[in-house]
């Protein structure tokens, strides 16, 4: 009592207040006590947790109405999950966090994160992370850890985990040798049969889960995934690409498209990858194909609106009908005829109306069935040209799909095989064993072989030309030819087109091969086949020498 008469009559002295009345002193007092409380309930809530409530002593009436104005609110805390980053032993349950090491290895009562923190402060968790109990327990759960990996049955799982894994990667190895190389899922099992014989049980040890032809089959599928999305990610991230498609039909007869893409890596190679083959639904009409395309490129998460400059198609009708309902909705692309297509298109219909061209297809067509169908006829020929001391050809079939390069082939086969074809067409003719249909096939062939207008058309004049844009489609096809490459190979080509005299061909091959009607001692008939010289004139009278202008058009 003494101190707070004290503390007035300081309070008195600073204001300059002379204490008066008994109502005056009241007043004073009463000022003086609700100061004092204010004060002493401030410093009390200071000292006083946040998540516990304030409690002041009251005085009188005056005194707690002015301490409920001055109380804070209680404030509550939420726990972060962030504070578990780093902290795998944090648990937060029911409002409170616990220790999981300290409640397994150190179950003190006395420590709140083993019965439940639940004031929510980092605080708190940071001391209990620096704290002996804490270490302890820390300490322990890491020597249970390697203890329990070095137990006996820890150690078997451990090494069994590991083998099979090596296991693993060598039916993996052995499934992707079955894919590369083309070889049927059969094989499969052979081979990982020959491996257990090679190396020793335990260092090629395989279940029978996975030693099939089906394992097989889903070892090839996860390799062409991770493959595939391998490719997928590089021609993603190449900043255009080209597009190259053709159609054929299965052994069901359905059609089939195949898509190609060119692009530069990142090592600024090109490159062309085949991305999928796709059924084409319905018929194969310029419509269907156009959703075929988008739909293909969307599967395989190719962004081909931003990326396509180019698409190159075979150049029939329907393609091209395709090519403009593409160009609608990707204007800058640039479509493009195939090269090869075009030079084989435009031969062909440089010399269609030819009736030797006719005649010279007839025959290299019989000549392949003739001996291809027959194994006797072609152990016939073979002795024949034994007796001869010439090594035949086997005659190839004239018409393919590469019809430029099957005609080359046809055309040496029949050049190389002159001899031994006319004599063994003679012998077959004569021989009686032989069924007349046979028989009246070797002469009409032996009668074909010895028209000196065939002939000189056929090995002179259409040889020449054949074998001239054959080489110009093999280098258009080569991968590692260059723009400058090209350029030069078809500017020889045209020229040397342009140099090519017919009339001084056929000159100077009859002074070379013919000699009195013989050609490699065959006695030729002449006029049978009549045009030659029309033949000559029609081929070189423009058609010929301006193919190649169609490789200049866009």
């Amino acid at each position: 009592m003494g101190q707070c008469l004290h503390k007035l009559l300081k309070y008195c002295a600073q204001r300059h207040v002379f204490v008066g009345s008994d109502d005056h002193r009241s007043q004073i007092m009463d000022r003086f006590l609700i100061k004092s409380g204010t004060e002493a309930a401030k410093r009390k809530t200071a000292d006083t947790p946040e998540t516990e409530e304030e409690s002041t002593p009251s005085c009188s009436g005056s005194i707690q109405e002015a301490q409920s104005g001055a109380r804070k609110k209680k404030r509550l805390f939420k726990f972060n999950q962030k504070w578990k980053d780093g902290r795998p032993w944090l648990i937060y349950e029911d409002t409170a966090m616990y220790c999981s090491y300290c409640r397994q290895y150190k179950k003190d009562t006395r420590n709140k994160f083993v019965t439940g923190c639940e004031s929510l402060r980092i605080d708190n968790i940071r001391s209990h992370e620096i704290s002996l109990d804490h270490k302890f327990s820390h300490t322990a759960h890491l020597n249970s850890l390697k203890h329990a990996m070095e137990q006996p049955i820890q150690k078997s799982v451990i090494k069994m985990e590991r083998q099979e894994l090596g296991y693993m990667k060598k039916l993996f190895t052995t499934a992707f040798f079955i894919a590369k190389h083309e070889k049927p899922f059969t094989d499969f099992v052979k081979l990982n049969e020959l491996q257990k014989k090679n190396f020793e049980a335990d260092r090629f040890a395989i279940g029978q889960h996975y030693n099939s032809d089906k394992q097989a089959k889903t070892f090839i599928h996860f390799i062409a995934e991770a493959e595939r999305k391998a490719q997928i990610k590089t021609i993603n991230n190449s900043e255009f690409i080209s597009v190259a498609m053709d159609g054929s039909t299965d052994s069901s007869n359905l059609e089939e498209e195949s898509y190609f893409v060119s692009y530069v890596d990142q090592n600024f190679e090109p490159r062309m990858d085949f991305v999928k083959i796709y059924s084409v639904k319905g018929r194969a009409t310029a419509a269907e194909l156009t959703v075929s395309f988008f739909k293909v490129f969307e599967e395989l998460d190719i962004n081909v609106n931003n990326k396509c400059i180019q698409l190159a198609t075979d150049g029939p009708t329907v393609m091209k009908n395709m090519c403009g309902l593409v160009k609608n909705q990707i204007p800058w692309m640039l479509m493009f005829h195939c090269a090869n297509h075009r030079i084989e298109l435009a031969f062909k219909d440089a010399v269609k109306k030819l009736s030797l061209e006719t005649e010279a297809h007839t025959l290299l067509d019989g000549l392949y069935t003739f001996y291809h169908y027959s194994s006797l006829q072609q152990r016939c020929l073979n002795e024949s040209a034994n007796v001869l001391g010439v090594n035949v050809l086997v005659h190839p079939k004239a018409k393919g799909m590469r019809w430029v390069a099957h005609r080359e082939r046809a055309l040496k086969a029949l050049d190389r095989n002159y001899v031994a074809t006319v004599a063994q067409l003679e012998a077959c003719n004569k021989d009686n064993t032989q069924r007349a249909e046979t028989r009246a096939k070797a002469l009409g062939f032996r009668e074909k072989l010895t028209d000196e207008h065939l002939i000189l058309f056929m090995i002179c004049i259409l040889k020449s030309l054949v074998a001239t844009f054959a080489c110009l489609s093999c280098i258009l096809q080569g991968e590692d030819a260059s723009i400058d490459t090209l350029v030069n190979t078809v500017q020889k080509t045209k020229t040397k087109l342009a140099e090519f005299d017919c009339k001084n061909e056929i000159i100077q091959f009859k002074n070379e091969h013919i000699d009195n009607g013989l050609f490699r001692d065959v006695q030729l008939k002449k006029k049978l086949v009549q045009g030659l010289e029309g033949a000559a004139k029609t081929l070189f009278s423009g058609k010929v020498r301006n193919l190649l202008k169609t490789l200049e058009q866009p």
